[in-house]
Parts: C-alpha cells; structure tokens; sequence
C-alpha cells in the first residue's frame, strides 16, 4: 500500500505538469502526462492502472496514443526520452 500511496503523491506532485511543459509539443493529454511520469517512473501497465484506477485495457490504449504522439514504438524508447 506504501508503494500506491507514493505513485498517488507523484501524481499530486508537480512532475505531471513537468512534464507536460516538457512535451507540449506533442500535445499529450493530462492523462497522458499522468501515464507517461508513472512510466517514466518503471511501473508496469498493472501498476499505473492500479494507481490511476483505471484498467489494464484502458492504460494500453492510452500508452498507444502516447507512443503515436511522441512517435515512438516501444516503452524502451519511452524511457529513454
């Protein structure tokens, strides 16, 4: 429970916005700001859904929009930005 309420404090947190400063350019969503930090952050897809209350389903579809947007295809790259 520690580990959820520390990804919920991340997303409280200025990071999010961060990082939506940061990639303005490529016009990703809040949410998709919130997916991208917990990424960012080595969660799996079960963990960022779990934290964002959200499905599995619902947090690949959204990781998909991100990839498309950043013009990226894998979560390899998506560390590495």
């Amino acid at each position: 429970m520690n580990s959820l309420f520390s990804a919920e404090s991340l997303l409280e947190n200025k990071e999010p916005h961060h990082l939506e400063y940061s990639f303005s350019q490529f016009q990703l969503t809040y949410k998709e700001n919130q997916i991208f930090a917990l990424l960012k952050k080595g969660m799996s897809n079960k963990e960022i859904a779990n934290t964002t209350r959200k499905s599995e389903g619902t947090v690949k579809v959204q990781l998909k929009s991100i990839y498309k947007k950043l013009n990226i295809h894998s979560r390899t790259e998506a560390m590495s930005l």
